[in-house]
């Protein structure tokens, strides 16, 4: 869990058998987990892949912007059987507006699965050689090739285009582009070593802006255990965030210490303001353009979030009695 504030993220373990997945680990292991909202309902859904090339699915329950809760899990989901070292990813790849996965393996292939099902309702024709799926997607793989199997994927938005980074059995990282458009075609490498990076082998990856500055981040895992963090040169998409001058032009948050009231006000339309805590639990919702009372909360550091749609905001917030 972040403990730590928007700008300087600090984790601190909170739980080290989450979901019980040690129940699992006689006949499942290497777990590659990945969050997205599958079925499209407005909240993060959690996929995770395992060594026998099958997918769990724990379906978060929660809503959107509530803090996550998941049911009990589906396995094997959707009858994914990948040989060995599933490696889901959700992303809407065909920009369709459901969520697609795509899969690495073990062998060289990167599946892709195309979501033939509705909003809310999520299907997939598990035989990755009928189409729409997609058993080389990109032609990333054109040969039997040890070092490059076992692709763990990862798709972000970065100034405006679609890339396609790709943990490896034991070349490193390596990022494609031609993304938009080109599902059934060749992607193009645009990073052989991204980074030039070697974090060791079987290197399962996730990107996203942890600390608020505009660039992605990017987490590490590998064979032999542990977390690795690196900045990376990805400029998030600025049509999924709010840039920093739309904030101080557009965004009045005062006093701050607050001490009995909080004034917030925010120009955008449709706009949900909500108080989070450092253990991410929302503390109150706000009311845009007033006042609000916050003499009856503890005095401690806070996040105001302000979202419409899927652009958001973080203010850091101290409340003081």
């Amino acid at each position: 869990m972040n403990t730590g504030t928007v700008e300087d993220p600090q984790f601190s373990l909170t739980d080290d058998d989450f979901l019980g997945f040690s129940k699992n680990g006689v006949n499942s292991e290497r777990f590659a987990p990945d969050f997205g909202d599958l079925d499209n309902d407005g909240d993060q859904d959690l996929l995770v892949g395992d060594s026998s090339g099958k997918v769990f699915f724990f379906e978060n329950t929660a809503g959107a912007n509530k803090p996550m809760a998941f049911a009990a899990p589906v396995y094997p989901y959707a009858n994914f059987f990948e040989t060995q070292n599933a490696k889901p990813h959700i992303t809407d790849l065909d920009d369709d507006g459901l969520s697609d996965i795509i899969m690495g393996k073990l062998n060289n292939s990167l599946i892709f699965y195309k979501n033939i099902g509705t909003t809310g309702n999520p299907k997939f024709n598990p035989n990755p050689a009928v189409f729409p799926n997609n058993k080389q997607t990109g032609n990333i793989y054109s040969v039997y090739d040890r070092k490059t199997q076992n692709g763990s994927p990862f798709l972000i938005k970065s100034s405006g285009k679609r890339l396609l980074l790709l943990g490896t059995n034991e070349v490193g990282i390596k990022t494609y582009d031609h993304i938009e458009d080109n599902i059934y075609k060749d992607f193009s490498l645009l990073y052989d070593y991204t980074g030039d990076i070697l974090p060791g082998r079987k290197i399962t990856i996730s990107l996203a802006d942890i600390d608020g500055d505009e660039y992605y981040e990017m987490a590490v895992g590998n064979e032999r255990g542990g977390i690795k963090f690196y900045n990376t040169i990805f400029k998030t998409d600025t049509t999924s965030n709010i840039k920093t001058e739309f904030n101080k032009e557009n965004t009045i948050i005062f006093p701050n210490p607050a001490t009995n009231s909080l004034f917030v006000s925010c120009s955008l339309e449709n706009v949900v303001i909500e108080l989070i805590n450092i253990h991410g639990t929302i503390v109150q919702t706000m009311e845009n353009n007033t006042y609000n009372n916050v003499s009856m909360i503890p005095s401690g550091i806070y996040c105001i979030k302000i979202q419409t749609g899927q652009q958001f905001i973080y203010k850091k917030i101290v409340i003081q009695h």
